[in-house]
């Protein structure tokens, strides 16, 4: 696990989100590219989001001793859905919930935890 998100943990992300046939292609997204050449980090982790199937948007972040806490929201076929990310760098976090979102979209949870998230 990295202490910092870097430009290739982004890259790698948008390798898995387009290995799936549900979610959109980033390679030619030039605003994608020109956050991740100023460094923008959690904007570019935002943008990822912003074009994922169906759109997942920041739903709620905060901070607890070293790690942040952060919940991704999307609308599945009408039911809202959040999944969190944790860790100690705010933009990991996010790309932690995003990523984690993306199978939890098909599927209605098992469990919830006492915040509504699905049960890891």
């Amino acid at each position: 696990m990295a202490r910092v998100l870097k430009e290739h943990h982004i890259w790698l992300a948008v390798r898995i989100i387009e290995e799936r046939e549900d979610q959109p292609q980033f390679r030619r997204h030039r605003r994608l590219r020109d956050l991740l050449e100023a460094n923008a980090l959690l904007e570019a982790v935002l943008e990822l989001g912003a074009h994922l199937q169906p759109t997942r948007h920041p739903w709620s972040m905060g901070r607890s001793g070293d790690r942040w806490r952060c919940r991704m929201a999307w609308n599945d076929r009408g039911n809202l859905r959040r999944c969190v990310g944790r860790h100690d760098d705010l933009a990991a976090a996010m790309l932690i919930a995003l990523l984690g979102s993306l199978d939890r979209r098909r599927r209605r949870p098992k469990e919830l935890s006492q915040g509504g998230e699905e049960a890891a």
